[in-house]
């Protein structure tokens, strides 16, 4: 587990604990004498615990707690290792930064401050509505989008499974008005973190999402992928603006740019290398004999110029007579149609 990696995940735990104490703050208000107290001894203790005056718990050491911790995310640290020992320093770090974040947060509910112009920088409008919660707005958009036809089988799946891991990130029920440009970041960094095949890999399927993040399984979504899930964010928000239910568009230019291959035109095959490619696919010579899927999706690709996933998502009722033609429908009609992005569909005699 690298060091970075440690940070990350201590960051993700106790944002999560300082959000749920913020609301509970901003609901009921602030934190009463007892709990005021409590913070100040734990502030006090993990202060004294980073400079190595105690530990955490006040006992000999802290063995039993970091294993409740390293337990519940599933980490790969042993007891006596180096990285043990820095996961141990980093927590009484972010314990320590934790608690005097949530004394500052309760402070600032004691006074009113008139005197900084940064934080009214132009008048407000008071919010009337009701709150909509995250939850009702998917619904809302995920609804539109498939009456008017935007959404075939294969994108409405692709786009609720996007969805669904927006809902569980940011929670479901969270008011949408507080889903704000940290969650986009925060959102597209654990994304180029999380691993593919995420429900289909035993490893993976029914974990929570800290817990998979701490695996660090090696192969991550691509970029494209990433850059999917983006796209998805960004329209429902850009309709949840253009319906007035938020005031921006936090996903608007969260896209990630990919590297393009550098510019210049591509040599093609001569008529010669073709003709040699030609004769290899329909070779019977049972060694150089190719596979049966090959041999056809090659000669596709050949006589028609299709791209590559248009012509591998091809089924057998694709081939059809069109007006005397026999031709390829190239479409995105099936539930096991590779997903074609920008592709409108078409047909190649």
């Amino acid at each position: 587990m690298q060091y970075q990696e440690i940070r990350d995940l201590l960051h993700r735990h106790f944002s999560g604990l300082l959000a749920s104490r913020k609301q509970t703050m901003q609901e009921d208000g602030p934190l009463s004498e007892s709990d005021v107290a409590a913070f100040q001894t734990g502030l006090s203790v993990a202060a004294g615990a980073a400079m190595g005056q105690n530990s955490l718990s006040l006992v000999k050491d802290d063995t039993e707690l970091l294993g409740r911790f390293i337990e519940h995310y599933s980490l790969s640290l042993q007891p006596g290792t180096a990285k043990y020992d820095q996961f141990g320093v980093e927590l009484q770090k972010a314990y320590r930064d934790y608690c005097e974040t949530v004394l500052k947060e309760n402070g600032a509910l004691s006074r009113y401050d008139f005197h900084s112009e940064r934080q009214t920088p132009a008048p407000t409008r008071l919010r009337t509505r009701a709150p909509t919660s995250l939850r009702q707005v998917a619904e809302k958009y995920t609804a539109e989008e498939i009456r008017v036809g935007r959404w075939v089988k294969r994108s409405e799946d692709q786009n609720r499974q996007h969805l669904d891991f927006l809902l569980a990130f940011v929670g479901e029920g969270t008011d949408v008005h507080n889903v704000t440009a940290d969650h986009a970041h925060s959102i597209k960094d654990t994304l180029l973190r999380l691993p593919r095949n995420l429900n289909k890999n035993p490893r993976t399927r029914g974990k929570a999402l800290d817990d998979v993040l701490a695996m660090d399984l090696p192969d991550k979504l691509n970029v494209r992928t990433v850059n999917f899930y983006l796209q998805t964010y960004s329209r429902m928000f850009a309709w949840a603006l253009d319906a007035k239910l938020v005031d921006d568009n936090h996903f608007a230019k969260s896209l990630i740019r990919e590297n393009k291959r550098k510019a210049g035109k591509r040599q093609a095959f001569s008529h010669d290398q073709i003709r040699t490619i030609e004769a290899a696919l329909l070779s019977e010579h049972p060694e150089g004999k190719p596979k049966e899927a090959h041999k056809w999706a090659s000669l596709i690709a050949i006589y028609t110029g299709a791209r590559l996933n248009e012509v591998c998502q091809l089924t057998v009722d694709d081939v059809k007579l069109h007006e005397g033609v026999w031709c390829f429908d190239l479409n995105d009609e099936g539930e096991d149609k590779l997903n074609r992005a920008g592709f409108s569909g078409g047909r190649f005699v």
